[in-house]
């Protein structure tokens, strides 16, 4: 279960392609390599479901604040997801 939430994670938000990079490079070594999270098969495709979270609306830089603040807390880290990824409650005219 824990996986298939963490499947969703990422987004936009970030001024340009390489603070993105970065943000998304931040967040999947804390999510693959720091926590260990099943979510992702790879590191790359922690990346590339960054990437697609960014393009769908999500805003990545502050999703990675909030997972990179998280300390593994599989609970804070969907929170995060819920705040700040595709659709999040703390978007910019979000209406939840």
């Amino acid at each position: 279960m824990r996986s298939l939430l963490l499947l969703v994670l990422f987004a936009a938000g970030c001024d340009s392609a390489a603070e993105i990079d970065e943000v998304c490079d931040a967040t999947c070594k804390t999510l693959f390599e720091t926590c260990e999270f099943a979510a992702y098969p790879s590191f790359d495709s922690c990346m590339a479901g960054c990437g697609y979270s960014r393009k769908e609306g999500a805003d990545v830089k502050k999703q990675g604040e909030c997972i990179n603040a998280a300390n593994c807390d599989i609970a804070v880290v969907i929170e995060c997801e819920h705040d700040y990824g595709v659709n999040g409650t703390k978007l910019p005219g979000s209406k939840k």
